[in-house]
């Protein structure tokens, strides 16, 4: 059972809420590249804004992560580092 837990998935889908709160102008259109703990892990797969939210979600596909509670995410958007919260 150790074995199976201690390895890392090969691909996941996770959803963020983004703080666009400096960059109001600012939009996604996919394929933006996903930090997670300042290394580059994934892409955004497809976002929209959420009016019940007030803001931005996406989802993204990461590669070999293990998602801790305390890991810090980012999404860079017309290269600013713009953070994400995983939802």
């Amino acid at each position: 059972m150790e074995m199976i837990n201690s390895k890392k998935p090969g691909k996941i889908l996770v959803q963020f809420k983004l703080d666009l709160s400096q960059h109001p102008d600012m939009w996604m259109w996919n394929h933006e590249p996903v930090y997670h703990n300042g290394e580059p892990r994934g892409w955004v797969t497809s976002s929209a804004y959420s009016f019940t939210e007030q803001a931005h979600i996406c989802w993204a596909a990461l590669h070999d992560v293990i998602i801790k509670q305390s890991d810090s995410f980012h999404v860079k958007i017309a290269e600013k580092d713009i953070s994400a919260t995983q939802r």
